[in-house]
Formats: C-alpha cells, sequence, structure tokens
C-alpha cells in the first residue's frame, strides 16, 4: 500500500494470492481474461529512528517499533492480453486490464515494539503489543477497491508462471486512516503491490 506522504517508514509486506481465471480467445492470438481470487494485501511500518533532544545531558529516543496492516479481498480482475507461441510447449503472455475488490476481512495493530528514552546514560524502555483492531470497525480502511493491473508470464505445457503488478486507483483510507506525517491529517492510502503466481492451465 501507499500512504500518500507516510511512506517513510514502509518496509515490504509479504501475502498470499489464491483463485483461479478463465480465458477467452477472441481472435488470432488476442484473449480476454477474467477470473476470482482471494488475496492479502496490507503494509508494514518500521520506526527504528534515533531522535536527539538535549545534547548536553546526553536525552535521546530509540524507537523500534512496528505498525501493521492486514486486509484480505475477494478480487475480480478483468484483462485483455495476447499470447505468443514459441513451440509446441512454451508460449509466453502479456495482459492489461482492471480489477474490483471487496475487503472481507481486516485488522491492524496500531503498535508493537519498544521505545527507548536515554536521559545521561540511563535508558527507561516503554514496551508496545497493542491488540488487533478491527479496521472496518473503527473506519480505516474503506471495504471497496479497484485499479488498474498488468501481467507478464510463461506457459509451459500445463503450467504457467506469472509476475503481476496492481495499482489501486480509489483511496481507500477512511476518516481514522493514516495521517500525513508532515500536516498531521488525514491522507490518501492505495494500494500497490506485487505478486508471483504459480498455476496450472486446463
Amino acid at each position: 500500500m501507499d500512504i500518500a506522504g507516510g511512506n517513510k517508514y514502509k518496509v515490504p509486506r509479504i501475502g498470499f494470492h489464491f483463485g483461479g481465471s478463465l480465458s477467452y480467445r477472441l481472435f488470432s492470438n488476442v484473449y480476454m481474461q477474467g477470473g476470482f481470487y482471494l488475496t492479502k494485501k496490507g503494509l508494514k511500518q518500521h520506526n527504528t529512528e534515533r531522535v536527539i533532544g538535549d545534547e548536553s545531558i546526553g536525552e535521546y529516543i530509540e524507537n523500534d517499533v512496528e505498525t501493521i496492516l492486514d486486509v484480505n479481498y475477494m478480487q475480480v480482475p478483468v484483462m485483455l492480453g495476447f499470447e505468443i507461441p514459441l513451440s509446441r510447449s512454451v508460449s509466453i503472455n502479456l495482459y492489461g486490464g482492471l480489477y474490483g475488490g471487496y475487503a472481507f476481512k481486516g485488522y491492524i495493530v496500531p503498535r508493537r515494539g519498544t521505545i527507548t528514552y536515554w536521559t545521561a546514560g540511563i535508558p527507561e524502555t516503554v514496551t508496545y503489543d497493542d491488540d488487533d483492531i478491527d479496521i472496518f470497525d473503527s473506519r480505516r480502511i474503506k471495504r471497496f477497491d479497484y485499479g488498474a493491473i498488468g501481467s507478464v508470464g510463461i506457459v509451459w505445457d500445463i503450467y504457467s508462471l506469472s509476475f503481476n503488478y496492481e495499482h489501486g486507483l480509489y483511496d481507500i483510507a477512511d476518516v481514522n486512516s493514516f495521517k500525513n506525517e508532515q500536516t498531521g491529517l488525514k491522507t490518501a492510502l492505495k494500494n500497490r503491490s506485487m505478486s508471483v503466481a504459480l498455476g496450472f492451465r486446463f
């Protein structure tokens, strides 16, 4: 996910992608493809910043705090593309189109980790282990999403391997979502994801 003005501490978040698709040959090597997928998206922020306070008394703060957001979607892509045969059993394909999604489950862990306050060489550590919060009840994320999707893949016999990129076009941030680091105001939140899919072709 992309947080407008708030990606400073963002690190990669691993999810899953499971489902199936159906391709229909329009003409020659041109195909239309639709599908249905269950996919886990989200983000992870890891703040390890060291903040200097009054240097004359050795005052500073060491952060080691994570924020974790997980969202599970039902997703339907519709794409148009073409397939180029390289041999009788090997071909490559390229698709592009749009997707629509509905989030059916999600949670956020606002803070998990430690913050250590140092003064004159003496540390005082505060530990955070926040409970999971439902993102819909707390109005942090909207359920619906849509965006652009692209895919490039290779097919060998009945096996397929594809690399996909999804670029959300809809601002899924609700009223209590993430804040801009400079202004402190609610900011735009859009899905961005890359995936690798291994499948079987029938």
